[in-house]
């Protein structure tokens, strides 16, 4: 008798385990469909996205009228633009871009830095900016020369620092 109540109670455990295993699977898969995690970052660059940035500058200065010294909205524009790009692949626009001698962060990356539009880089950007559409100089500037994603504010490659968009550098 004894042995068969043994029995009946190791099949019982067995049995709560394995129904045990069964509901922890269904909770665990329902739990990773509803919850969006972000992509884990690959270490790779984003070179697509960079490619189709930097041809978006292109075309934003080939409309220009820069052979003939361009105009002054042409100018603006160009040194106006920014572009968002996800360089290290996490599916967030929160990190370094590191990209030729220039740093920037991801979520805010001038055309100027991207793409070599004539004689146009950061210091004559900012230069027409300020004299022309300061309310777009303004959209570029930073509070701090480490901007939104912590860019080292003392090495000479950050554009923010390189270029002096930040407050307190007008």
């Amino acid at each position: 008798m004894k042995s068969k109540k043994g029995m009946e109670m190791t099949l019982g455990i067995i049995f709560t385990i394995i129904v045990l295993v069964i509901v922890s699977g269904i909770l665990l898969a329902v739990f990773y469909k509803t919850i969006k995690l972000p992509k884990p970052s690959t270490g790779n660059t984003n070179l697509q996205e960079l490619e189709n940035a930097k041809r978006e500058c292109m075309q934003v200065c080939e409309l220009g009228d820069y052979e003939t010294g361009g105009s002054v909205n042409s100018i603006v524009e160009f040194c106006s633009q920014t572009k968002k790009i996800d360089w290290n692949g996490d599916g967030l626009y929160s990190g370094v871009l590191d990209y030729g001698a220039i740093l920037s962060c991801e979520d805010k990356v001038p055309c100027f830095v991207l793409y070599n539009c004539k004689d146009l880089d950061g210091f004559k950007c900012k230069d027409y900016l300020k004299k022309y559409a300061d309310y777009k100089y303004a959209r570029l500037e930073y509070a701090n020369k480490s901007g939104d994603c912590s860019l080292d504010d003392k090495n000479q490659n950050n554009w923010i620092v390189k270029y002096g968009f930040y407050k307190g550098a007008r």
